[in-house]
């Protein structure tokens, strides 16, 4: 089942099935939660390392068995659904990889 969110381009919001009495709420933040699978979808900007290499990277080594990754290459952007954990966990790992190369 596709979600689509209209912001200034459309991207994907989730892939994972969510039943028809799930309730789910968007907090103004890019995170999405469904109560009932205990999932949240969030968008992560990648600025300087390549965004397939670190996709790959998530989808083999960090994701739980409820988690999906994809990518807008349009916007450089991950959209990663997982867990509140894992989420926090991945989160963590880019902000610590994403940095500019030191090229002095």
């Amino acid at each position: 089942m596709f979600k689509f969110k209209q912001l200034s381009v459309l991207l994907i919001v989730g892939m994972l099935p969510i039943s028809a009495n799930c309730t789910s709420r968007e907090n103004g933040t890019g995170i999405e939660y469904s109560r009932q699978n205990n999932i949240i979808t969030e968008y992560r900007r990648i600025q300087h390392i390549d965004i397939e290499e670190i996709m790959e990277f998530i989808q083999i080594n960090m994701l739980s068995n409820k988690g999906a990754v994809f990518v807008d290459k349009r916007i450089n952007t991950l959209i990663i659904s997982d867990t509140y954990y894992r989420i926090s966990r991945i989160e963590n790992f880019i902000k610590k990889v994403d940095k500019p190369l030191n090229t002095e």
